[in-house]
């Protein structure tokens, strides 16, 4: 759940949150990215990212809408950050 490839590093704050969160990443080398939020049965909620990214620090901010801008409701979400071919799953809980 948490194994990290050495391509990537990962850091969701704060986690739990209220309004917004950060989901921070840093790629040691360019690489496409996805990341996308999910329930816990593992349907799509919010698409957040969805292309190639530079090598360096990236950060991308969450605001609890899903992908037709409703607020989902307090509870725990899944990050699913897919790096190249890589996936990282977190988890992190949406507070009202």
């Amino acid at each position: 759940d948490d194994y990290l490839p050495k391509n990537v590093s990962l850091a969701i704050y704060p986690n739990p949150f209220n309004s917004s969160t950060q989901i921070q990443y840093n790629l040691n080398e360019n690489a496409f990215v996805n990341i996308v939020i999910y329930d816990l049965l593992g349907r799509e909620q919010k698409t957040l990212l969805f292309s190639n990214q530079s090598m360096g620090q990236h950060i991308i901010s969450w605001n609890g809408l899903n992908n037709e801008s409703n607020k989902l409701s307090s509870g725990i979400w899944l990050v699913s950050v897919q790096v190249g071919k890589q996936i990282i799953n977190k988890k992190i809980l949406l507070l009202k």
